[in-house]
């Protein structure tokens, strides 16, 4: 099932931001795709000395993760329909 489409631009992926650090959902390309790639480890130490930094990572991520998450919810409501008291 396709969960979210994104396109040129748009972040892919936060699962090094929170424990366990584990990618939590797979991902499939059909166009020609260029990526930036970190050393999470690295980047998530540097933002537990450096707040300025952790929080500016957070005020990054967070609305991309709740827009994503809201989403999500709307396409299953599509998919299952609404639940009473849910």
């Amino acid at each position: 099932m396709t969960i979210e489409t994104i396109d040129d631009g748009d972040l892919l992926g936060w699962s090094w931001l929170v424990p366990p650090f584990r990618e939590q959902l797979d991902a499939r390309a059909i166009d020609t795709v260029h990526t930036v790639a970190f050393d999470a480890a690295c980047l998530r130490g540097k933002a537990d000395t450096d707040p300025v930094l952790g929080y500016e990572l957070m005020k990054r991520f967070v609305p991309v993760i709740v827009e994503r998450l809201q989403a999500t919810r709307v396409r299953l409501l599509d998919v299952y329909g609404h639940v009473a008291g849910g």
